[in-house]
């Protein structure tokens, strides 16, 4: 039980850690690369993307997190608990789509960037629905450790390599996502590989 709580704090530990260096990598590059005027519309977006992230969350971190630790033996219980908390994020993604889709085309201010906003629904969708809650229920935060990890590498790597002037701007929301798509594909691997299915 010890050795199981000290790797799921290291795993959480290690990922905290990255959260802070990506974000500073990429800021260097990006303003450097696109100057601050479109840097800032692309932070303006990402704040679109994190509050859409929170209410894709819907509780889940708490609730869906309790509901797999009770009932972690119960694994028809829990593959049933997966599906639904996914029934009713993808509801809510509709919901955000419809919001930022709206926003986008009818404001003027960012007439110019619409395009960023669009494809911002991309990485809303693949964090939307990588569970966190479901490592945390099962305490195998190691996995979505890795996860995480391989999310921020794949995005950061990619924004150096192919993101190297201003006209590439549109092409960090599509890289973000191509990022946490794999993500949420390893974290979909391991909830099959440990049993997690209908």
């Amino acid at each position: 039980m010890r050795r199981r709580l000290l790797a799921n704090t290291a795993a959480l530990t290690v990922v905290q850690a990255v959260d802070y260096i990506v974000p500073f990598i990429v800021l260097v590059h990006l303003t450097k690369t696109l100057g601050l005027e479109v840097y800032g519309v692309l932070a303006f977006a990402q704040g679109i993307i994190i509050i859409s992230g929170v209410l894709l969350d819907f509780g889940y971190g708490l609730s869906g997190t309790s509901k797999i630790s009770k009932n972690s033996i119960r694994k028809k219980y829990i593959s049933k608990l997966i599906g639904g908390i996914y029934a009713v994020k993808f509801c809510l993604f509709l919901f955000c789509a419809a919001l930022i889709c709206t926003y986008s085309t009818s404001t003027d201010k960012y007439n110019d960037y619409k395009i960023i906003f669009l494809l911002s629904l991309i990485p809303i969708f693949m964090q939307g629905f990588l569970p966190s809650w479901f490592f945390h229920g099962t305490q195998k935060m190691h996995l979505f450790a890795f996860s995480s990890i391989l999310a921020k590498i794949i995005f950061v790597s990619s924004v150096i390599l192919f993101v190297n002037n201003a006209s590439d701007y549109f092409m960090i929301p599509v890289l973000n996502g191509v990022g946490h798509f794999f993500a949420l594909a390893a974290s979909i691997y391991f909830i099959y590989k440990m049993g997690y299915h209908h």
